[in-house]
């Protein structure tokens, strides 16, 4: 998967640090996917927990929200009202989560500098939940590039179903 360069962030290691430490999860120079690689479907709601209650800066929240849907990604069980929390909070916060938004829609870049959804055969199992948050933030984090006749960006977000 590919996003535009603009919305592309890093995470340092003293916040890697720092969120192992409040989550418990292990941390270690060598991991180059570490959001991936900690990921646990059975403590989403306790990360977002963590998200919502600790006084973060906005690194530690791309992070961990990184993190919270790395998880969620993964979790079979998950409740509604655990989407809907993540949901509230990239809308609430999307340009901080601009990045992750557009990540986890599964977009690909066209010849002609635009961008469309990737075909639902490459996609995250998150990916149907996230298309509808980016169809909503799209303008507020100013990702213009995206055609917005692609079949893909009229369907309805499956939580709602």
């Amino acid at each position: 998967m590919m996003i535009p360069d603009k919305y592309i962030t890093r995470v340092g290691l003293q916040t890697k640090v720092r969120l192992a430490q409040l989550t418990g999860v292990q941390y270690a120079a060598w991991m180059q996917d570490w959001p991936i690689e900690v990921a646990d479907p059975r403590r989403v709601e306790e990360f977002l927990h963590v998200y919502e209650s600790e006084a973060l800066n906005s690194e530690e929240k791309r992070a961990l929200m990184m993190l919270v849907l790395c998880s969620f990604d993964e979790c079979d069980e998950c409740s509604e009202q655990t989407w809907a929390a993540i949901r509230g909070i990239l809308v609430a916060e999307a340009r901080l989560h601009a990045g992750l938004i557009i990540y986890w829609s599964c977009v690909v870049e066209g010849e002609d500098d635009s961008w469309c959804f990737e075909l639902d055969e490459h996609v995250f199992c998150l990916t149907p939940r996230m298309r509808p948050v980016l169809r909503q933030v799209m303008e507020e984090i100013d990702f213009r590039e995206l055609k917005a006749d692609h079949p893909d960006i009229l369907r309805d977000d499956p939580a709602r179903e």
